[in-house]
């Protein structure tokens, strides 16, 4: 008589110790790619420190400047409602972070806003001995309340600065002109490696391995198809500021602003022949994009030490007559 079959044992345990072994190797492999992930991450944070050290913008600055603040868009910015005696002047700030009066509900105005860098931001001069000030100030006493001028200016800024500041704010408040006034700031020196103003970006946001793999693609780009002119000089080449400028006067045009090229000049411009670069280009790129270009140069008497609080920076008297030479060239052309 043949007896039963009865189930193993053995196959019900063999079955359990594959389970294990495969649950083990998954445990492991998800604990190597767990480790290598952090790996990179770590190296990627190394690599986002040693590339933030290159870049045009303190990041760490700012924490303690009680002037200005960190801007994801536009490197710093002014702190807001400021009201401080500095050693040779009197800076205030509006709710919007910018050397002005509260800016006036539209009520049919003629709106200016100024974009410059420290030159028109008014470095060594109170609040009401600005360019931009006096303008208003003569602009209103021509025709009463029709005129704001808004001082956009910032120490420091350039024209990639002052773009950036034109399409995310500068646009909002409806100007009907544009004063460009840059051309000193963007030709600052790039250590090897270093970036310039149009590869600036703000890396701590981003997780290490992104950068790291934005990073390498970069590279593999440049090795493809290497930098035509050879390895960065200047924080903005000539061609980057010409199409910074020409970037302006196209977001101008689409709102129906009008736009000016400023030039300011420094004291060695002052009484001489021979004329700059920066200043040959400045007229070239005001032809270039159809924009007015004014040139205060020919404003400024020589010998020009009564006008200037250094070099580079005009004291009030030299403001004034630059407000004087700008009111000039609004009040009789074909602008408004």
């Amino acid at each position: 008589m043949t007896e039963p079959n009865t189930p193993s044992c053995s196959g019900g345990t063999d079955a359990r110790r594959t389970v294990g072994l495969r649950l083990a190797g998954l445990l492991l492999f998800a604990a190597t790619l767990l480790f290598c992930l952090l790996l990179l991450e770590f190296a990627g944070r190394a690599y986002i420190a040693r590339i933030t050290e290159k870049m045009p913008v303190d990041f760490t600055a700012y924490q303690t400047d009680f002037i200005h603040q960190y801007d994801g868009k536009l490197g710093w910015a002014m702190r807001p409602n400021l009201d401080v005696s500095l050693p040779t002047y009197r800076l205030t700030t509006n709710s919007q972070g910018l050397r002005n009066k509260e800016i006036r509900q539209a009520k049919g105005q003629v709106r200016i806003v100024a974009l410059g860098d420290s030159r028109t931001f008014g470095e060594g001069a109170d609040n009401e001995h600005t360019w931009p000030a006096l303008l208003e100030k003569k602009l209103n006493e021509y025709k009463p309340g029709l005129f704001e001028v808004i001082n956009a200016g910032v120490s420091g800024y350039n024209a990639f600065q002052g773009l950036r500041y034109l399409e995310t704010r500068g646009m909002e408040l409806k100007p009907n002109l544009v004063i460009s006034a840059f051309g000193v700031n963007e030709w600052g020196k790039v250590e090897p490696g270093g970036a310039g103003w149009l590869e600036w970006e703000d890396l701590s946001s981003q997780w290490g391995i992104e950068a790291l793999l934005r990073g390498a693609i970069k590279g593999c780009a440049a090795m493809v198809s290497p930098p035509p002119f050879g390895p960065r000089e200047f924080r903005m080449s000539p061609g980057e500021y010409v199409d910074a400028l020409n970037c302006m006067q196209k977001l101008c045009r689409r709102q129906g602003a009008a736009f000016s090229v400023l030039y300011l000049p420094s004291v060695p411009e002052i009484g001489i022949t021979d004329i700059f670069a920066v200043r040959w280009l400045s007229e070239g790129i005001a032809g270039y994009c159809s924009a007015a270009y004014w040139d205060a140069t020919e404003a400024i008497p020589a010998p020009p030490d009564a006008y200037y609080v250094d070099p580079f920076h005009f004291n009030a008297s030299g403001n004034e007559l630059i407000a004087d030479h700008l009111f000039e060239k609004i009040t009789t052309g074909p602008l408004f």
